[in-house]
């Protein structure tokens, strides 16, 4: 099987050659396979934050190396990095990040747009995202208009548009209460089980951990893999 992500050795330094010089990451090494739904878990300072900026190119290591996709993601130039995170990665926010002024529709276009996609096919991968996660009755509404579990189906949906190699998942379901918080799951649980989407969500919930193929928990900076789950509940 083909491996998507692969970190090795993950070291994170803050206030390097200072006396306040602090490490935050301790050598961690992960490695992600297509079709993967993975868990990371690890209460506020375990350096989870930390680790997921790091495997998913929006910081970058003191030492280590970190690869999607086959390719060395830490020694990019800064627009090269921007290039490469909106062709190969979606993210999904606690927060959603959906831009007020813009209808879902162009909320859900614009990582295609970024990419250049013409405007033909970004309206037929628009409309096709949002009939496989059954979204459309919301296409034409502004965020403003949409609770917030409708907001964050439709962050999911402009995470999946691009097809990407990897979604990270950051606290998906944080704001959202516990119908929602599962619809938003069953949706993430859909993109990997019929869509074989490959999936890094982050939570301190345990919850959403029950139909994930590996747990990991973060503490003190150190990656401890807690194994698969023997009883998935898919849908």
């Amino acid at each position: 099987m083909k491996k998507i992500l692969e970190a090795k050795n993950i070291v994170k330094t803050y206030n390097r050659n200072t006396k306040n010089e602090f490490e935050v990451l301790h050598g961690i090494s992960l490695e992600v396979y297509e079709g993967d739904f993975i868990c990371i878990m690890g209460p506020s300072g375990s350096g989870k934050s930390t680790l997921i900026n790091n495997l998913s190119t929006i910081d970058t290591p003191t030492k280590g190396s970190v690869f999607i996709n086959g390719k060395s993601v830490n020694k990019m130039m800064e627009t090269e990095t921007g290039k490469f995170r909106y062709e190969n990665l979606g993210f999904v926010f606690q927060s959603f990040n959906l831009m007020d002024t813009l209808t879902i529709r162009e909320n859900i276009a614009v990582p295609l747009t970024l990419a250049k996609v013409g405007k033909d096919e970004i309206k037929e991968r628009v409309e096709a995202i949002a009939n496989k996660l059954e979204i459309n009755a919301l296409l034409d509404k502004y965020p403003a208009e949409c609770s917030g579990g409708q907001c964050q189906r439709c962050a999911v949906a402009r995470a999946l548009v691009t097809n990407p190699k990897l979604i990270v998942a950051d606290e998906p379901t944080g704001n959202l209460d516990s119908k929602n918080s599962q619809d938003v799951m069953d949706m993430l649980i859909k993109a990997s089980r019929q869509y074989q989407q490959t999936i890094l969500l982050i939570t301190h919930n345990k919850n959403l951990t029950v139909s994930v193929d590996r747990v990991f928990q973060v503490s003190d900076g150190v990656l401890t893999d807690l194994g698969g789950n023997e009883n998935e509940t898919l849908s």
